[in-house]
């Protein structure tokens, strides 16, 4: 069933009604102040696991594959001004600060999932409202970020050339799936110079939860996930795609941490042949 705005924002309420989000997991590289912070999975996602099996759909269509893309640190740069303006806005509208500890915790790394883990004190509703002030409060963040860098998010010509190329395919689907929120994500791609509009796109504004949002960019793509790889650059990412058994590409700033989480294919910067050679071995090994 295709996830309206509606139905998404009722998946997200209810999620966070049905569980608080407690400590499980790890975070790694988050920033310039956690750069040198490592912390340990969970026993799901060992670096000696094994991601599950995952196959092609047998009845192929004209498009064969579905590539959802990652955003920030995938597609686009700027990195370290986008989590100060997040940590920013989190302090101006709540006065709280994120804390190691907090990071230590944290089951979900979206914008909506550290938001409401740092509230978690607050009844769901007063968790929501407030979510809405910091997102508000972070685009202008984002805005005096770029007025003072106006190269700080961006994306390469490779990149682009990939992204058209895939569009101008049509053995290929392509959508966007962000731990961002829609409004968020939707300026830094604008400056870098990618209309987000232009895409199937899912976003932390329809699911805190990543591998629902991999899910939702799916869904709107009327694809099944047996036809999903997604492309990111965090550990998180590898969590993500572990859940919903599909293909990983990973790429940015993480390769090291990426690789010692069991990560298969791997390309340090977005690159038209070399990313089309790994969609071709993940399409052949999968036959």
């Amino acid at each position: 069933m295709l996830c309206t705005a509606a139905s998404c924002k009722t998946r997200k309420l209810l999620y966070f009604e049905a569980r608080s989000i407690t400590a499980a997991s790890f975070f790694n590289s988050l920033g310039p102040a956690l750069a040198n912070h490592r912390f340990a999975s969970t026993a799901l996602y060992r670096p000696d696991s094994s991601p599950p099996a995952f196959s092609f759909s047998s009845a192929k269509t004209a498009k064969q594959m579905l590539i959802i893309f990652d955003v920030d640190g995938t597609l686009i740069s700027g990195e370290e001004y986008d989590w100060k303006s997040f940590n920013a806005a989190f302090t101006e509208i709540t006065g709280k600060t994120f804390t190691v500890e907090f990071w230590k915790t944290l089951d979900e790394v979206t914008a909506s999932a550290i938001v409401h883990e740092g509230l978690s004190e607050l009844e769901i509703e007063e968790r929501t409202r407030i979510e809405e002030l910091v997102k508000n409060r972070c685009l202008e963040n984002l805005k005096v970020e770029r007025q003072r860098a106006p190269d700080a998010f961006f994306s390469t010509y490779e990149t682009r050339e990939l992204l058209e190329y895939l569009k101008d395919h049509h053995e290929y689907d392509i959508a966007i799936a962000t731990g961002d929120w829609y409004d968020t994500i939707r300026y830094k791609l604008e400056v870098a110079g990618i209309d987000l509009e232009s895409f199937i796109h899912a976003t932390s504004s329809d699911a805190p939860i990543r591998s629902e949002i991999i899910s939702i960019a799916a869904e709107r793509s009327d694809r099944p996930l047996e036809d999903v790889v997604y492309v990111g650059d965090g550990t998180w990412d590898i969590r993500a795609c572990r859940t919903l058994g599909i293909p990983f590409i990973g790429t940015g700033s993480r390769i090291e941490a990426l690789e010692s989480q069991g990560a298969t294919w791997i390309l340090p910067q977005i690159r038209k042949d070399p990313f089309l050679k790994i969609l071709s071995e993940i399409q052949n090994g999968a036959r």
